[in-house]
């Protein structure tokens, strides 16, 4: 397969790994609002702190679950227009001498 084809089907996954990405952002940011909203002493007096760890402990396994998705994405989107663009000329021109 050339570069251009593999390069090709990166994006794509990655463009699949978008709504991917956004579902788990909303999936982590629910337990996240209701970790703050249950374990806040300003907003709650009587806190249940077991209920709370494991509302951390959630959180935090979904955080990780949302940062490889978007390394992921990322990975796959810039492998896959590393591939696609046009490798440089090899006879780079630099800047005139004598005017830097």
């Amino acid at each position: 397969m050339d570069n251009a084809r593999i390069g090709s089907i990166l994006v794509l996954i990655s463009l699949l790994l978008l709504p991917t990405m956004m579902m788990t952002l909303e999936w982590w940011d629910e337990v996240r609002l209701e970790h703050e909203a249950e374990c806040n002493p300003m907003r709650k007096l009587d806190i249940d702190w077991e209920y709370c760890d494991e509302l951390k402990d959630e959180s935090s396994r979904r955080m990780s679950i949302f940062g490889l998705t978007v390394f992921a994405f990322v990975l796959t989107g810039v492998s896959g227009l590393v591939n696609i663009l046009p490798e440089g000329e090899s006879n780079h021109r630099g800047p005139p001498p004598g005017r830097y």
